[in-house]
C-alpha cells in the first residue's frame, strides 16, 4: 500500500456524532491494524515495468500501473495527488477499482452512484458504526477536497472498468488462524493453526503481497460459515412489511438496476459494515432511507448470512445501468410539520 493512503488514514481524524457502535457479533468486519510489505524486490507478471524493491514501492503515492492493457485511459485524480488538493482515487481503491481487504471496490458502479456516495460523505450523512475508522475518516476529508470536475472524471472511470471475479466464497467450519496487521488486513498467523468460524466471515487475499502491490488479478477468499450463502438467498428474497425484497432494488441477480447500485461480487467484509452502518444510523439521508426499513430487522447472524451470499454471486460482465436513484420525498413546506 503506498505511503500516501498510510498518510491519509493516519492523517484524519474528524470525529462522528455518537452511534450504537458495532455490534460483538460483527467486529470481525471492522479489523484493525495490518501487515507491513516485506523486504524484497517486487514485479507482477506480465507487466513492462521493472521490479521495484520495497523501498521504491513503498515511497510512491499510488501503485505501479503494473497492467495499463487492463483499464481504460487513467484520468490525473485517480492515478496523481493535485497538488494542495485531493489524494489519488488509486492510492487507495487501487487503479482497476477493486479496492482491497480494508476499502470499498469502486469497478463497475454507475457513476451517478459514485458521485451521489461523494457527496454523502462530504455532507456527514456517511460515516462509520465504528468513530475510529480510519478508511471512513480519510474518505471524509477526501470528498471535502475534491473538486466537482475531478469527481466527475473519477466516477466515469471507474463505471467503465468492467469488475472482474475477484472474490471467491467458501464454506468452511474451521479457517486458518489469523492476526490483523497494517491498514485493518488479515493475514494467516505465521504459527500456523486453525480455529472455528464462529459465526464470522475471514477475509483473506490469495496473494497478500501482491494485494499489497497492486495487482489486480489477486482474488480474495472469503471464508463464511457452513449454510450462510443458502441463508443469504433467502433473506434477500424475503419481503418486508411494505412488500420490498432487495430484488426490488438491485435487480433479481443484485446487479443493478437505475433504482439502485450493483452488489453481486463483492467483498462481504464491505456488505456487512454497510449493512450494520445503515441499521445504526452511521449512514443517513434520504439515499439509505428505504434501505432502514429494509436493514432495521436483520440480526448480525442475517447481515452475515446476506453478506456471504451477495459476495458469492457473479459480478455483472456489461456496462451498470444508468443511475436514476431512489425516489427522494419532497422537504415539507416551510412552517408546517
Amino acid at each position: 500500500m503506498p505511503r500516501r493512503c498510510l498518510a491519509l488514514l493516519a492523517a484524519t481524524s474528524l470525529g462522528v456524532a455518537a452511534l450504537a457502535g458495532v455490534d460483538p457479533g460483527l467486529t470481525w468486519a471492522y479489523p484493525k491494524e495490518g501487515p507491513a510489505r516485506p523486504p524484497g524486490m517486487y514485479h507482477v507478471e506480465g507487466s513492462p515495468l521493472p521490479p521495484m524493491s520495497k523501498e521504491q514501492l513503498d515511497a510512491l503515492a499510488v501503485p505501479p500501473d503494473w497492467l495499463p492493457n487492463l483499464h481504460p485511459a487513467l484520468p490525473f485524480i485517480v492515478g496523481q495527488i493535485r497538488k494542495g488538493g485531493a489524494y489519488a482515487c488509486a492510492a487507495c481503491h487501487q487503479i482497476e477499482g477493486q479496492g482491497n481487504l480494508s476499502t470499498a471496490g469502486l469497478a463497475g458502479l454507475p457513476a451517478g452512484y459514485i458521485l451521489e456516495q461523494i457527496r454523502e460523505f462530504r455532507d456527514g450523512r456517511r460515516v462509520s458504526s465504528d468513530p475510529k475508522r480510519h478508511e471512513t475518516e480519510g474518505m471524509i476529508a477526501e470528498a471535502k477536497r475534491l473538486t466537482e470536475a475531478d469527481a466527475a472524471e473519477a466516477a466515469a472511470y471507474f463505471a467503465a472498468v468492467r469488475p472482474q471475479p475477484w472474490v471467491e466464497v467458501v464454506e468452511v467450519a474451521t479457517v486458518p488462524r489469523t492476526l490483523v496487521g497494517r491498514l485493518d488486513w488479515l493475514y494467516v498467523d505465521p504459527k500456523g493453526g486453525s480455529e472455528p468460524i464462529d459465526g464470522r466471515i475471514i477475509e483473506l487475499a490469495r496473494d497478500l503481497v501482491g494485494m499489497m502491490n497492486g495487482d489486480p488479478r489477486v482474488v480474495t477468499i472469503d471464508y463464511v460459515p457452513p449454510g450462510s450463502v443458502a441463508q443469504g438467498a433467502i433473506l434477500a428474497r424475503r419481503p418486508n412489511a411494505s412488500g420490498q425484497t432487495c430484488a426490488t432494488c438491485h435487480g433479481d441477480a443484485m446487479q443493478g438496476t437505475p433504482l439502485a447500485p450493483p452488489l453481486a461480487g463483492r467483498y462481504a467484509s464491505y456488505f456487512a459494515r454497510m449493512l450494520w452502518d445503515i441499521k445504526s444510523g452511521a449512514r443517513q439521508g434520504p439515499t439509505v432511507a428505504l434501505m432502514q426499513p429494509v436493514v432495521a430487522p436483520l440480526t448480525p447472524a442475517e447481515i452475515t448470512a446476506l453478506s456471504a451470499y451477495l459476495a458469492s454471486l457473479s459480478p455483472p460482465s456489461g456496462p451498470p445501468p444508468a443511475f436514476l436513484g431512489l425516489p427522494v420525498a419532497p422537504a415539507p413546506p416551510a412552517g408546517r410539520g
